[in-house]
């Protein structure tokens, strides 16, 4: 209790040095989140009872959009906070866990950030008329434009923010299927190095509304988007539809 104790006074001491004491929002922040700590039982407790080291990404994501609801801005810092009291405290367990809900947040707040400077470009990105998809580092899709909503069939609604191959997997029902892998190589291949990488044709077959797939062949160009500062905020995914030509063609 008295390592805890410690953990705490040091955690909270480094949120307040973080904040800055001349900023009176925050620091009422700040006094808020210890308000809740002062009643840490009330609010682990229900979590650590039904938690178990098993938690799949789903179960995790929407703990860590509670936690991000809860603390906003500072959600990731109070995860942390919360690891180190734990770990401080001999709970291994609960210290991964909110560890990992701390990566999350700092997952949904880049993802959140992202969204934000697309829609700085976004004009001239929707009305351009060769299909383009703006997904983001962590292989989330960020934006869509017209013409790649046409040429697949989707719905924008249905890409925003969905993770790019849950919106478009492997066709089931093809066992030599490739495209997830080849394209995630290749994007692989473009926030490693920030640079243009030219897929070799590829067939990548495309989810139709009544759940089964289509035959499609692409022509495939990745490429790095930079934001002022030159950090690599998003890879613009830039698609030709060749398949009747593909098609077409004598064996």
């Amino acid at each position: 209790m008295k390592a805890r104790t410690r953990a705490v006074r040091s955690s909270r001491a480094s949120l307040a040095a973080q904040c800055g004491r001349g900023s009176q929002s925050c620091m009422a922040t700040l006094r808020q989140i210890n308000c809740r700590i002062e009643n840490w039982q009330r609010v682990w407790s229900p979590i650590h009872d039904s938690w178990s080291p098993m938690l799949n990404n789903s179960e995790m994501m929407r703990l860590a959009k509670k936690m991000h609801g809860r603390y906003g801005h500072l959600a990731e810092q109070v995860m942390n906070q919360r690891a180190t009291e734990n770990r401080s405290a001999g709970d291994v367990e609960a210290a991964d866990l909110w560890t990992r809900v701390a990566a999350f947040i700092r997952a949904i707040k880049t993802t959140n950030q992202h969204r934000e400077l697309a829609k700085s470009f976004r004009p001239a990105f929707q009305v351009a008329p060769h299909p383009y998809l703006l997904v983001s580092p962590n292989l989330v899709i960020a934006g869509a434009n017209d013409a790649y909503v046409a040429g697949t069939g989707a719905r924008h609604s249905d890409l925003i923010g969905c993770e790019l191959f849950d919106a478009f997997p492997d066709n089931p029902a093809d066992p030599n299927a490739n495209g997830v892998k080849n394209l995630k190589t290749s994007l692989t291949r473009v926030l490693d190095a920030g640079l243009p990488d030219v897929m070799e044709r590829q067939r990548y077959d495309i989810p139709r509304r009544d759940g089964l797939f289509e035959e499609r062949w692409w022509m495939v160009q990745n490429l790095p988007v930079f934001d002022d500062g030159g950090r690599l905020i998003f890879v613009l995914h830039h698609v030709q539809d060749v398949t009747a030509s593909i098609k077409s063609t004598p064996l």
